[in-house]
Order: structure tokens, then sequence, then C-alpha cells
């Protein structure tokens, strides 16, 4: 060993998160390479940071630009 920090993942929880997400209605069409990347990033950040990306989803969904829409919805498209 060089003295270098090694970090494992805490594999049980990535399990979990990603079943969570899978199950999830509105992360359905996430692919794997998605929440690999997502979860990665996030796992890289503190309280605040994760928070942050917590209000940047919510602004981003609610701002409408991004919304996706099923296939039973895009006659009720404003």
């Amino acid at each position: 060993m060089d003295g270098a920090l090694s970090v494992r993942p805490n594999i049980t929880k990535d399990i979990a998160w990603r079943n969570y997400v899978k199950s999830s209605h509105t992360c359905d069409s996430m692919t794997d390479e998605e929440f690999t990347r997502i979860s990665s990033a996030i796992s890289q950040l503190n309280e605040e940071g994760r928070e942050k990306v917590v209000e940047y989803a919510e602004d981003l969904a609610a701002g409408g630009r991004y919304k996706k829409y099923d296939s039973a919805n895009l006659g009720n498209q404003a």
C-alpha cells in the first residue's frame, strides 16, 4: 500500500438505492449509466451538496422545460 486512501463503495447501500430508484415511478426510464453517473457524483458530496442536487432537480422538474410526458398525456399538454 502506498499510503493513499482507498474508498470501497458501500455495496449494500448502493443495491438498496438502486432498487429504490428502479421501483420509483418517477425514475422508471433511468438507464444504468445515468444511475451510475448520478450515484458517483452524489457520493462525493456532503449533505449540503446533496441538498443542492435535490433542489436543482426539483427546479428543473418544476420549470417544465425538461418534464417528460407519457404517451397517455400527450394530448393534455399545454
